[in-house]
């Protein structure tokens, strides 16, 4: 998980390439301008999609987290299938615990 301040690059050069203006980093800033927090919850689309939909209605009747698209194909650096889970900075001590105990058996990144 990222968090504020944790941009720590060890051994990563930067892209030359410039983003700037492209959907994916046009929505990312928009989502992270809070500075808050995110997670993924990885699934298999044809065998856990439905447990990870599970993981996220009872995260959020837990906490008013948000929840973008179920993403079924890799996209950006995630090489498998996953939906983002967005939190704040006041709500971490709850959504990460909760999550850890409550992932079914999902990989949480």
């Amino acid at each position: 998980m990222m968090g504020p301040g944790s941009a720590v690059h060890h051994g990563c050069q930067p892209s030359s390439t410039s983003r700037e203006g492209s959907p994916m980093t046009e929505k990312a800033a928009k989502s992270f301008n809070n500075l808050g927090y995110h997670a993924h919850i990885y699934y298999d689309p044809t065998r856990t999609r439905a447990v990870a939909e599970g993981v996220c209605a009872a995260l959020g009747e837990q906490c008013q987290v948000e929840i973008e698209a179920f993403r079924d194909t890799p996209r950006g650096p995630h090489p498998r299938a996953n939906v983002l889970v967005i939190f704040t900075p006041d709500q971490f001590a709850q959504v990460v615990p909760y999550l850890m105990v409550h992932r079914a058996g999902l990989d949480v990144l």
